[in-house]
């Protein structure tokens, strides 16, 4: 994501000369490990690992929903239980789960989530422009 652009180049693109490995991201990595295994519990930091794992999976179900019962090629048929009714299901399923989670790891999940969308603001010129699209070749 650093060389796309998408997050600062300068720190998260850059690799050793010598070994070709991103030095300044295991850095990184290893003080936010350090930091969170001296602030949160395991189970504290299981609850916030699926704050944004239950988040990404409401967006694949809805995305799903989407793509295959509304943006169907014309002419092909809709599959109403397998386009629609599971990806919905999928959808409450999870968010069920999500808003059960304690009180702190939607809080500290919320807080890191409006933090990523400002940073999205930012840097989309108030979304005037599109996003950044990552070249995966």
């Amino acid at each position: 994501m650093g060389r796309d652009g998408v997050i600062p180049g300068k720190i998260f693109s850059h690799l050793d000369a010598k070994r070709a490995t991103p030095t300044y991201n295991i850095i990184i990595m290893g003080v936010l490990t350090i930091a969170g295994s001296l602030l949160l519990s395991y189970q504290g930091a299981a609850e916030l690992l699926n704050f944004g794992a239950f988040i990404a999976f409401m967006g694949v179900n809805i995305a799903t929903f989407r793509q295959f019962f509304f943006l169907r090629p014309a002419g092909e048929k809709r599959r109403v239980f397998s386009d629609a009714i599971l990806p919905i299901l999928g959808f409450l399923v999870c968010f069920f789960i999500w808003i059960s989670l304690p009180t702190p790891a939607k809080v500290i999940g919320g807080i890191w989530f409006f933090i990523g969308v400002v940073y999205l603001v930012i840097k989309t010129q108030g979304l005037k422009k599109k996003p950044v699209i990552l070249d995966f070749k």
